[in-house]
């Protein structure tokens, strides 16, 4: 019996090697070959444009998303690629990483413009189903380096960052979670937030701009990012230390809690 590969090689006239290397992202389909899959598949309408539209740019070097149907192409694509990941690593020197924010943390830290206003909550749902799945998938680790400026609230924050700490603490005892803290000195490291995720295909980098996402394949872009993860292994606190340090400024929010309330 003819393996579905071959069947599909056969209807779109190519040959298995060349779907195979399609298959693990050596090679990129041209629009007519998509176009012949999707035709196959039954896809039509929006989701067959917007499949086309990502095939068009299957060549660029970076996948910028900077529209509202763009981000919600890439969205979703994240949260695919999240499912696949085996192992992701967040740098953020000045934020708390998405991945380990509170909805509320995450809904204020979206509303104050990291997405256009009018996707807000799609930002914020996409975000939390990704959270679900790196914190409930048993095949993936997560790695997280936070910045102390990310620990330190704004004065009229103190409440929301309280539950955000306690949130920290808690990750720090998942076993599949190596969460830890980082100097904010400048020339540290880098100051844009960036996401490197591995799976059994292919590592991606994403860099968090404002309003935007940047994804990044190439092997020497990779590199650097990789260079920045080994840097940061090497000059962060401890699990242990980091926790501990966790534990620190959510006492010193307690008391500046308790002193506003006494004043």
């Amino acid at each position: 019996m003819a393996s579905p590969l071959r069947g599909l090689a056969e209807q779109i006239e190519r040959d298995c090697p060349t779907l195979s290397r399609w298959e693990t992202g050596e090679r990129t389909p041209k629009p007519q070959h998509v176009a012949q899959i999707l035709a196959l598949l039954d896809i039509h309408g929006i989701r067959f444009r917007q499949v086309m539209r990502l095939g068009e740019d299957l060549d660029h070097l970076h996948w910028v998303a900077s529209t509202g149907e763009e981000q919600h192409i890439q969205r979703e694509a994240y949260l695919a690629l999240t499912t696949a990941a085996t192992h992701i690593t967040k740098t953020a020197t000045h934020v708390i990483p998405p991945l380990l924010r509170t909805r509320e943390m995450a809904t204020a830290i979206a509303t104050a413009g990291e997405v256009p206003a009018d996707q807000v909550d799609a930002h914020v749902t996409a975000l939390l189903e990704r959270q679900r799945l790196v914190l409930a998938q048993t095949d993936t680790r997560l790695t997280a380096f936070v910045g102390t400026a990310a620990l330190t609230p704004p004065a009229d924050h103190a409440g929301m960052f309280v539950t955000q700490l306690e949130r920290l603490l808690r990750l720090t005892r998942h076993p599949r979670v190596e969460l830890r803290v980082t100097s904010t000195t400048p020339g540290w490291g880098p100051n844009q937030p960036f996401t490197l995720t591995h799976t059994p295909q292919a590592t991606l980098a994403v860099l968090s701009a404002r309003n935007t996402t940047i994804w990044l394949h190439r092997t020497e872009e990779l590199n650097r990012y990789a260079h920045d993860i080994h840097h940061a292994h090497t000059n962060a606190l401890s699990p242990t230390d980091s926790a501990a340090h966790i534990t620190t400024a959510l006492q010193r929010l307690h008391i500046h809690s308790d002193l506003t309330r006494a004043s």
